[in-house]
C-alpha cells in the first residue's frame, strides 16, 4: 500500500509540477527578496552605511620609518607616508596622500605596487581623503581559491557538484539580499534564521536529490534542529 506519511512526495511526482512549483515558489521569494531591498520610507542612512571602502595601491612610498619588532620576527612597527591611486569608486584614477601606521594589531607594510582595501570619507567641499589602510586586496587570490573550489565540485562531483554549487550559491545571496535585509527592518533575528534555513535548506536539497521523501525528512530534521536551537537560545 501506498505510504500516507509522506503525502507530499505523491503530489509532485510529475517532472512538470516539480519544475513549476519551485518556478513559482523561486518568484514568490526573489519578488520578496526584491521589496525588502527597497529603500524604507522615511529611514535615515547610519554612520556605518556612509563609509566608503574603496580598492588601492600604492604608487610611491614618501618616508618609511618602521624598523623590525625585537620581539617578533618577520614583523615590523612604525610609520609610513604612501601615496596611493584609488582603483575602484567615483574617484577611480586620483592619488591620495595617506600616513600608514604599521601596529601589532594593524600590520599592514606597504611597497611600491602594493594592493589595499582602504576607508576614505569625503570632505566638506566634496574632496575625497583616506581615513584608514584596513587591509591588503586579497580579491584576486579569493577569486582564485572559489573558482578552483568550483571546478573541483563540478569536476569531482559531475551533476551532483554543479547542484551543490548551486545550492551554495543560492545561500551565499539568501544571506545577502534576505537575512541582512531582513534584520534590518526590524524582523527579530533568530525567527528571521530559521525562516532562512528552511528556504535555503529546501532549495538546496530540493536541487540537490529533487522532491523524494529523503529531502523532506532531510528540511524537517533540519529546520527542526535550528528551530529547538533558536528557542533554547
Amino acid at each position: 500500500p501506498r505510504s500516507t506519511l509522506f503525502p507530499y512526495t505523491t503530489l509532485f511526482r510529475s517532472k512538470q509540477k516539480q519544475i513549476v512549483f519551485l518556478f513559482l515558489g523561486l518568484v514568490v521569494y526573489f519578488a520578496v527578496v526584491y521589496w525588502i531591498n527597497l529603500p524604507v520610507e522615511g529611514a535615515y542612512s547610519t554612520a556605518a552605511s556612509k563609509v566608503i571602502f574603496e580598492r588601492a595601491h600604492v604608487s610611491e612610498l614618501l618616508d618609511d620609518r618602521a624598523s623590525s619588532d625585537v620581539w617578533t620576527e618577520g614583523l615590523r612597527l612604525g610609520t609610513q607616508e604612501v601615496i596611493l591611486i584609488l582603483d575602484s569608486g567615483a574617484f577611480k584614477g586620483e592619488d591620495l596622500y595617506t600616513p600608514n601606521y604599521i601596529s601589532a594589531y594593524g600590520n599592514i607594510d606597504l611597497k611600491v605596487g602594493t594592493k589595499v582595501i582602504v576607508r576614505m570619507d569625503i570632505d566638506d567641499v566634496g574632496k575625497p581623503y583616506i581615513t584608514a589602510i584596513v587591509n591588503y586586496n586579497r580579491g584576486t587570490m579569493l577569486m582564485g581559491l572559489t573558482l578552483i573550489f568550483v571546478l573541483s565540485l563540478v569536476l569531482i562531483g559531475g551533476r551532483k557538484g554543479v547542484a551543490a554549487v548551486v545550492g551554495l550559491t543560492f545561500t551565499i545571496f539568501s544571506i545577502w539580499f534576505f537575512l541582512i535585509p531582513l534584520i534590518k527592518r526590524g524582523f527579530p533575528a533568530i525567527p528571521a534564521a530559521i525562516l532562512l534555513v528552511a528556504i535555503t535548506t529546501f532549495v538546496s536539497l530540493v536541487v540537490l536529490n529533487g522532491f523524494t521523501k529523503k529531502t523532506f525528512v532531510a528540511v524537517a530534521g533540519c529546520v527542526g534542529g535550528v528551530t529547538i536551537a533558536g528557542l533554547v537560545a
